[in-house]
């Protein structure tokens, strides 16, 4: 397959997870099971894989060579509304913030220890990672910061973090997760600093579930004791 640039592949993504973004029944169903079920249907080559640690639904591509990958592209971070719903929204300046920053907050955990970089264009052996902040519900405003303004609520937020991973020479996703989390069920302030820092630890949370599982996904290392034999 003809390789895709990658805001040709963004732009796909992105479509999928705008129409994820309203739910369905009213927001009866699970919502993550929605993705799920609509990111299988849209990649017919995934296949599901046992639930691990913090994600729910996984889903791979059993024929990718997970262990050639070494670089990888980053895109802005989807954010979208349980539409059906949501009464309340990010003040745009802070959603803003959240779609620039949180790619860098992967950057960050992926990279940790070497054996993946940041890659400077699309080609072979490169991953182009996406992600998704989607089906958030608000059950607070965000207010600013001033004494006067603060609201404090009790699980002020929900919502499902989405990681796509694409094949940037094929344009194929080969790796699919999402998880459903909440906000802690206690007093707090509910401000945009809180929730943009309780955004970066669960992007960085499910970012270091990500790359754990595409460390188990590598073929194992040849045993140099065989090499002789």
């Amino acid at each position: 397959m003809r390789g895709l640039p990658p805001r040709a592949l963004a732009t796909a993504v992105a479509l999928l997870l705008a129409g994820c973004a309203g739910g369905s029944g009213g927001g009866l169903a699970r919502p993550e099971t929605d993705l799920y079920k609509i990111a299988a249907e849209q990649h017919g080559n995934l296949r599901a894989a046992e639930r691990s640690g913090a994600f729910r639904g996984v889903l791979i591509d059993p024929d990718a060579d997970f262990g050639s990958y070494t670089g990888i592209l980053l895109d802005y971070t989807d954010v979208g509304y349980r539409k059906s719903m949501s009464r309340y929204r990010i003040p745009p300046g802070l959603e803003e913030t959240l779609r620039q920053r949180m790619p860098l907050v992967i950057a960050k955990e992926l990279t940790a220890e070497g054996d993946l970089t940041i890659a400077s264009e699309p080609g072979p052996g490169v991953l182009l990672v996406r992600s998704g902040l989607v089906h958030i519900l608000l059950k607070a405003p965000i207010t600013t910061p001033n004494p006067r303004d603060r609201v404090r609520a009790r699980a002020p937020w929900d919502l499902v973090l989405v990681f796509e991973l694409r094949d940037t020479v094929t344009g194929d996703v080969v790796y699919w997760a999402s998880a459903r989390r909440r906000a802690r069920n206690e007093p707090r302030t509910f401000d945009k600093g809180m929730f943009y820092f309780d955004m970066r630890d669960l992007v960085a949370f499910g970012t270091r579930e990500l790359r754990r599982q595409l460390l188990e996904l590598r073929p194992p290392e040849p045993d140099p004791a065989d090499a002789g034999r």
